[in-house]
């Protein structure tokens, strides 16, 4: 992994679980690019516009799905029963 990459891994909350809950999609945009390299941006753009619009959307589902259980684990944690509790 690259520098950038690895720095990444540290500062971008839940970065691992969006590459896993995406990876199929990640691939799919990454091979289109990779194919598309030498053409013009417009041709790219053309070409893998609909990965990237699955690779967001992927993301969008994803990271609403982590802040779903995060929330309900902080909510969870805070409750007026866990504070009698205490």
């Amino acid at each position: 992994m690259d520098r950038l990459a690895v720095e990444a891994h540290g500062s971008v909350p839940h970065l691992a679980e969006l590459k896993s809950a995406c990876t199929e999609e990640i691939a799919s945009y990454r091979s289109c690019l990779d194919s598309h390299a030498s053409l013009p941006d417009e041709v790219v753009a053309d070409k893998c516009g609909g990965l990237m619009s699955a690779l967001w959307k992927c993301s969008e589902k994803a990271m609403a799905s982590i802040e779903a259980r995060t929330a309900g684990a902080a909510a969870g944690s805070t409750s007026p029963t866990a504070a009698r509790l205490v």
